[in-house]
């Protein structure tokens, strides 16, 4: 009964999927498996209080089952959805007390952190993901992007290429490459035939005897990226 739901949802048919769910709920009102998917079909269908309150019951049924690590997203998700950003990090955090090594946590609290514009806040989430699944391209597009918005030009040149490694084509990858070719071309402008400008933000500048003593801080290798680029 399960297996048809999902097969029902995959097609995009959730009040179908949910009636296979309610069928097998009816056999085993405790089944994990079946409350977690009715749970994330009802998101489909935006029913997102029958969502809370059927992943409440999970909770409560198993509260350490393994089965829980989507739930807890599915659970999140819901009140970001319902604009309730504040209670859908308190969410993030619950599962993540459970499960402290589930990678797809950290990446969806990144994305209601983004929603916040609590960008370094998100940047350490999308961080945490990538490091417990170095192969989740979503985590990887989504930290080069924010990289790349705080202006962190070279981390996001290095993540973009991660990114590139797992997934090479499509959408996503069509979308980035703009990204790739405004940072590998720096500030450097063509202003006449045989003169180009280069323009540098005063804040990329290293300050005197500062070299990458920071976190993330490429501002040495930035200053030469951009200077190459106004000699090509």
């Amino acid at each position: 009964l399960v297996g048809g739901g999902i097969s029902l949802h995959d097609k995009g048919e959730f009040k179908a999927a949910i009636v296979k769910y309610d069928k097998a709920l009816s056999e085993n009102p405790e089944s994990i498996l079946a409350l977690g998917e009715k749970a994330y079909s009802l998101m489909m269908l935006n029913k997102y209080e029958e969502v809370i309150k059927t992943c409440k019951k999970c909770f409560k049924i198993a509260p350490n089952s393994d089965e829980l690590k989507t739930i807890y997203t599915t659970y999140a998700n819901s009140y970001d959805m319902m604009g309730q950003p504040g209670k859908a990090l308190k969410a993030y955090d619950e599962g993540l007390e459970v499960f402290p090594d589930y990678y797809h946590l950290y990446f969806n609290k990144g994305i209601t952190l983004i929603q916040m514009e609590k960008y370094v806040k998100a940047i350490t989430n999308f961080e945490k993901a990538v490091k417990l699944n170095p192969k989740h391209p979503g985590s990887l597009n989504a930290l080069a992007r924010v990289l790349y918005v705080k202006g962190m030009k070279i981390p996001a040149l290095m993540v973009f290429s991660r990114f590139y490694i797992i997934e090479p084509e499509g959408k996503r990858a069509q979308l980035n490459m703009p990204y790739i070719e405004d940072i590998t071309k720096g500030n450097a402008q063509k202003t006449g035939r045989n003169s180009v400008t280069i323009n540098l933000d005063a804040t990329a500048l290293p300050e005197e005897g500062e070299l990458e003593k920071q976190p993330n801080d490429f501002k040495t290798i930035s200053l030469i990226l951009t200077l190459n680029s106004g000699m090509g």
